[in-house]
């Protein structure tokens, strides 16, 4: 997969070289500006809040040209780039939600048709069109994988353009650390997605409705909604991961170097005694031993676990713009302490899980401990080598078995 990775992402930088060096190929344009200034639309008085501050002077190159296969029209980052964020004629509620911990935009006609899960939001306002928004804990800076992924295929099927990914820019949306702005098509609708990375969560938007269904007027809003998304800090106890549990299909799943599987250890807070349930890592044993020929990396957890705090007390005397000075180093000091306790635990625990596979009959030589920090909530078994199985003698035919049998 990375040699096939890396192969695209070569092609496309070839694709770039061909288009816009030595007088190459303008095919793929269709009337660009005729100057750098982006065009911005003064017959309206363009209707954002947010939206507004989020402009900037970019150049748009040629390859925004390039034609989508789904709605052309879902595009937040250019109708924001060109002042044209609108609510298509929709009264608009703004919303600040505290246990998610986010501000979003929705029609008020949609309100009554809000749906919560626990870390999860749901409208479905007008029977078309629905809009879901959650804030997870990545496993996986999956944010950064996706963009990965959409800079190595081929341009222009079913994302919006290179240049429309993110909102990373300086003049962008700064309390995300990361932005991502998709489009996919799937048995008959269309999915508009928004990715926010901020700290450890990350916020999903997702906005489906049917293909070629759109009024201009829905098209604008889901824009707006997608526009004036602003990401914070959740209240309510966000979900740690699903772990991936064993199947039938386990085994074929370890078969190959990179191939990894997540699994669950119900370890007590700081501490690296294996639980007296541990199933899963069973029926890991019975998976290596048929994989004889595999070698893994184990990274465990250790992100439910943290030292002891003893912050420190006001003195009487003390002024308190020393007394802040004292609880900012305090809380640096414990910011590495933690850093360096968990990576400790997950060594400990890691090292823990070997033991207990090597007591079930695998080699000490097959298995090695890791650390990871994004590592959260599961133990990651991970293939890191695969010997060279070795070729059986053929056998011999028919004809020399039965001479040699007469000798």
């Amino acid at each position: 997969m990375p040699n096939r990775l890396t192969l695209l992402v070569l092609c496309f930088i070839l694709l770039i070289a061909a288009m816009t060096g030595c007088g190459g190929s303008k095919e793929a344009t269709t009337t660009p500006p005729s100057s750098d200034t982006l065009a911005v639309d003064t017959t309206k008085k363009s209707d954002t809040t947010a939206a507004s501050t989020l402009q900037d002077t970019s150049q748009i190159g040629e390859l925004d040209f390039v034609q989508i296969t789904t709605d052309e029209r879902i595009n937040p980052v250019r109708k924001i780039r060109d002042g044209q964020v609108q609510t298509g004629g929709f009264e608009i509620a703004a919303i600040s939600d505290d246990s998610l911990g986010c501000k979003y935009a929705v029609p008020k006609d949609w309100l009554p048709s809000k749906r919560v899960y626990k870390n999860l939001i749901n409208y479905f306002g007008n029977n078309k069109i629905s809009v879901t928004l959650s804030v997870a804990r990545p496993t996986f800076d999956s944010v950064n994988i996706w963009a990965q992924v959409q800079e190595a295929i081929a341009f222009g099927k079913n994302q919006l353009p290179k240049i429309d990914w993110t909102l990373d820019t300086a003049s962008a949306r700064a309390n995300a650390s990361q932005t991502y702005f998709g489009r996919y098509e799937f048995k008959g609708k269309q999915y508009n997605l928004a990715f926010f990375r901020r700290g450890d969560y990350q916020y999903n938007m997702v906005i489906d409705h049917p293909l070629k269904s759109l009024s201009e007027e829905e098209a604008q809003v889901i824009n707006y909604i997608m526009a004036n998304f602003s990401a914070g800090s959740p209240k309510i106890e966000v979900p740690k991961p699903v772990p991936v549990a064993f199947s039938a299909t386990f085994s074929s799943a370890l078969e190959n170097v990179g191939d990894i599987r997540f699994v669950k250890v119900d370890f007590k807070p700081n501490s690296s005694e294996i639980p007296a349930n541990a199933k899963a890592l069973d029926e890991l044993a019975e998976t290596l031993e048929k994989q004889k020929d595999v070698s893994v990396l184990i990274v465990a957890y250790s992100d439910d676990s943290k030292p002891e705090r003893r912050p420190p007390v006001k003195r009487k005397s003390e002024a308190d713009k020393d007394f802040a000075r004292r609880m900012k180093d305090y809380e640096k000091d414990y910011a590495k302490r933690t850093a360096d306790f968990q990576r400790r635990l997950s060594e400990q625990r890691a090292k823990a899980v070997i033991s207990y596979l090597r007591g079930k009959g695998i080699k000490l030589d097959r298995l090695k401990p890791g650390y990871d920090a994004k590592n959260t909530g599961q133990v990651a078994v991970k293939v890191t080598f695969k010997a060279k199985s070795k070729a059986k003698p053929a056998p011999k035919s028919a004809a020399k078995v039965s001479k040699s049998n007469s000798k």
